[in-house]
């Protein structure tokens, strides 16, 4: 048996000075140790702050008699349902919108369609207009308001008047009315039957039953020239699509101010 060889020091590398030992781990408290003491500071504080409130969480549940969990989905519940009720309450409109709308259909028909009509006095009403200047627009009933009842509308453009021939609820004759509606909304009307004078914010309606249409017409320019010069008031464009619009907002104003149906509507009153 020979003897072990003996253990010689290991070579020293070439960069390292000689007789060097291998590096040996930094003393407890050295630089390496720093930062492992400050992430346990951040553990212990974290847990600290969401066992703080835990606790007290849990001494709430405890009070309501109910689980933890339970609790905290209620109180989750809560808050979400109080950002929700703030986020809708400021985004309210300033001003309060109607809930509803009452809605009117209009519908084209022509004269021969409505029954107890004068058709002659009706002829005469129109050819009138024609001779006066007016293009025809349409020619409708209204389903919603006392029946029957019929539209036959021409427009004057260059004096911003409509002429409508009107075939009211209970009466054969048609009757004349010339409307114009101002950029403000307001719906003025100069009518050929008999009626009583009314000025509102929205409305101002004159009636002159023993006028012929000539001086009716009359009537009603000189009321809208006055208008134009007194208050700087201008009339609106004409057209079928507005005109639909001012009729729809003019008996809409009429029946939430008398509170009524559409059924219930008095021609001689909101005109």
């Amino acid at each position: 048996m020979r003897p072990p060889f003996p253990r010689t020091p290991a070579a020293s590398s070439p960069d390292s000075p000689a007789g060097s030992s291998p590096s040996a781990p930094p003393p407890a408290g050295g630089p390496a140790s720093k930062p492992k003491q400050a992430l346990g500071l951040i553990q212990t504080g974290a847990r600290s702050l969401v066992r703080k409130p835990y606790e007290k969480l849990a001494d709430m549940a405890l009070r309501f008699k109910m689980p933890v969990y339970v609790f905290l989905g209620l109180l989750a519940a809560a808050v979400i349902v109080g950002i929700v009720g703030l986020h809708s309450s400021f985004s309210q409109p300033a001003v309060a919108l109607a809930d509803t709308v009452t809605p009117l259909h209009m519908v084209q028909v022509t004269s021969s369609q409505i029954s107890e009509l004068d058709v002659t006095a009706y002829t005469e009403l129109q050819g009138k207009l024609q001779a006066m200047g007016f293009a025809p627009v349409i020619q409708m009933t209204v389903p919603q308001l006392p029946s029957p009842n019929f539209f036959d509308v021409g427009m004057k453009e260059d004096a911003g008047v409509y002429g409508e021939i009107l075939k009211m609820p209970g009466k054969i004759a048609p009757v004349l009315s010339f409307v114009t509606v101002f950029t403000n909304n307001i719906w003025l009307s100069t009518n050929g039957w008999t009626g009583t004078n009314q000025d509102t914010d929205d409305s101002s309606s004159q009636f002159y039953p023993n006028d012929t249409p000539d001086q009716l017409y009359v009537q009603h320019v000189q009321r809208v020239e006055k208008l134009k010069q007194e208050k700087g008031w201008q009339a609106q464009p004409l057209g079928e699509s507005r005109y639909l619009a001012d009729l729809s907002d003019h008996v809409r104003w009429f029946l939430d101010k008398k509170n009524l149906q559409p059924y219930q509507a008095d021609f001689a009153l909101w005109h």
